[in-house]
């Protein structure tokens, strides 16, 4: 049978060093720690190899790849990607074989997210990537959303404030799970990125660190005000039509 590995998509980690940098930018773009961070290679593999199964061996299988200025620094990799039984045989985890990217995919999208704040910062100076993080995301929002969360069309007093809090959430909390949103289950249904705007924050959730799937997905509308007007434009139209967009983060 299929068991459970982790793929620790550390050939993020050359864009997450470039991103440090970006993150050491205090206001008015003071670096407050060193922008060069040096990558040792016998202590990533060491620690890798040491922390792979965990506390409690819950990993079967890992793989690690980092990857800088387009070569492989660093790529180590153990256990099982499958067990064998129910007519299975043993597959050994390798660095390329193939696994669902599954969540890693957020990390992409968070360190993706801080790039696009660093360049801004280079266009005008002013607008630090500490400001950009801190801003509200409201102004980023589809135009359709933007609206609802303005002027909630409810009559519930607490339903109303629900929505309207949407308007103070920051991207800072977004990356760091702080948000407020919650995941929504609705049985056998997937909610749509709707559901979330519609059922809101509530009070005693925002500044609580859980893990919840649409501080990611929530991305994929936010970007296009942040890079491209074209597809921001196009995005508000196709919500406008009520057409289906896919939840590429969840």
């Amino acid at each position: 049978m299929k068991i459970r590995t982790i793929v620790s998509s550390l050939l993020l980690t050359g864009m997450l060093l470039n991103a440090i940098g970006a993150m050491a930018l205090g206001a008015g773009g003071v670096v407050i720690v060193p922008k060069t961070v040096v990558f040792n290679k016998a202590k990533f593999d060491a620690a890798v190899n040491q922390n792979r199964l965990g506390a409690k061996n819950a990993l079967d299988g890992y793989a690690a790849v980092i990857i800088k200025d387009g070569n492989v620094v660093s790529e180590v990799a153990g256990g099982s990607a499958i067990r064998s039984g129910g007519g299975l045989s043993q597959v050994d985890m390798s660095t390329s074989t193939p696994t669902d990217i599954g969540s890693n995919f957020k990390l992409i999208s968070f360190i993706s997210l801080l790039s696009i704040f660093q360049k801004r910062t280079a266009i005008n100076r002013a607008l630090t990537v500490e400001v950009q993080l801190n801003q509200p995301i409201l102004g980023y929002l589809p135009k359709s959303w933007r609206a609802f969360v303005v002027a909630p069309p409810k009559g519930n007093q607490a339903e109303v404030q629900a929505i309207k809090r949407i308007g103070n959430v920051t991207f800072a909390q977004l990356m760091s799970h702080t948000s407020g949103f919650r995941n929504l289950s609705f049985g056998n249904l997937t909610p749509s990125p709707f559901n979330y705007i519609d059922a809101g924050i509530q009070s005693e959730n925002i500044g609580k660190r859980v893990y919840a799937n649409f501080n990611a997905t929530i991305l994929t509308y936010l970007w296009p005000k942040l890079t491209d007007s074209v597809k921001a434009a196009l995005i508000d139209q196709q919500i406008m039509n009520q057409k289906s967009l896919n939840n590429n983060h969840e």
